[in-house]
């Protein structure tokens, strides 16, 4: 009501898209916004909801490459590449409402066209001047500023924990990826990775699936996680003879070790916070429904202190070799 007296029109809701809340507004909790969201009828469940790290507006206000507005390019991201946790508006609040759950949320943001490295720099100059700021004290214009601005673009990665609507930390990096492997989102996805055995490495992973079980031994949770994989190598930054056995049984265990590594790191990360956001609680409830009665009230704190264990094992379905090489 407040944007239709500015501007003179009806809003309409029912093309929205996708929602931006800000980190320190998530951080305060969603619940008022989760309840407005779903009284108002032009809403549809399948909208997306992304915690924003920094201000909304930037991110709307960001110029992408190959699209006309920033919503539209952080969709395909969600749904295309798999880089960042795909999931619809209605599944989060049947997580938030669900005790044997916890909700999460893909966090965007935005950067110069350069990346990190080239934020970093700009903000390290305007703080402390110096060389790299020109001496003055790294003073802009504001049409500079303005210029910056514009010039940024949008960039996805990370996902938020909650915790009872409220936000209480993050999944970055590898601990990311082990969050979307969990979830089965890197299906048919670029999954790259670094090794000390053959250097920067990416494959696609063809299937995936990530099998939890869980079980209560006195008084402690154990959680035992194992994924089972097919995959394809696409790059390996070391020359490799992958028409020998041996080479390829060893990417096979590297690539295992990973995609195990990833997972435990993300439970560990999870666990750090209290919150279930694999639905661990699911799987008990499912499968002894008198125990999960019995440990419903102290889950937080039992996930926190649970013994976790990954293993992951596979095969390498191809990996790009039509034929030997003559040289």
């Amino acid at each position: 009501q407040s944007i239709a007296r500015q501007i003179g029109r009806v809003v309409f809701y029912g093309h929205t898209a996708a929602i931006l809340v800000s980190k320190e507004r998530a951080e305060k909790g969603l619940r008022g916004i989760l309840d407005a969201i779903e009284r108002y009828p032009g809403f549809r469940r399948s909208i997306r909801l992304f915690i924003v790290d920094g201000k909304a507006k930037d991110v709307l206000e960001a110029q992408p490459k190959l699209d006309q507005i920033s919503i539209a390019a952080m969709l395909r991201m969600v749904r295309h590449t798999g880089i960042t946790y795909d999931i619809p508006f209605g599944d989060f609040v049947a997580q938030t409402e669900s005790e044997t759950i916890e909700g999460a949320l893909p966090i965007a943001g935005t950067v110069p066209p350069g990346g990190y490295s080239t934020e970093k720099k700009e903000a390290g100059s305007e703080v402390g001047g110096g060389q790299e700021g020109g001496g003055a004290g790294g003073k802009q214009s504001g049409s500079d500023s303005s210029k910056q601005s514009q010039e940024k673009i949008v960039h996805m990665g990370g996902v938020a924990v909650f915790r009872e609507k409220k936000m209480v930390g993050t999944l970055e990096g590898q601990a990311s990826n082990g969050f979307l492997l969990f979830k089965e989102q890197f299906h048919n996805r670029i999954y790259a990775f670094e090794t000390d055995e053959f250097g920067d490495m990416s494959v696609i992973i063809r299937m995936l699936n990530v099998k939890p079980d869980v079980n209560i031994v006195k008084g402690r949770l154990q959680i035992r996680i194992k994924t089972v994989f097919s995959a394809g190598v696409v790059h390996v930054e070391t020359a490799q003879d992958f028409t020998d056995k041996h080479i390829r049984e060893k990417v096979t265990r590297v690539l295992a070790g990973e995609l195990a590594d990833a997972i435990k790191q993300a439970v560990t990360k999870a666990q750090s916070y209290g919150s279930d956001v694999f639905g661990f609680g699911g799987q008990l409830f499912r499968k002894n429904p008198k125990l999960w009665k019995q440990y419903r009230e102290t889950w937080p704190e039992l996930f926190s202190n649970a013994e976790v264990q990954s293993e992951a094992s596979g095969t390498i379905i191809r990996t790009g070799i039509i034929r030997q090489s003559s040289s």
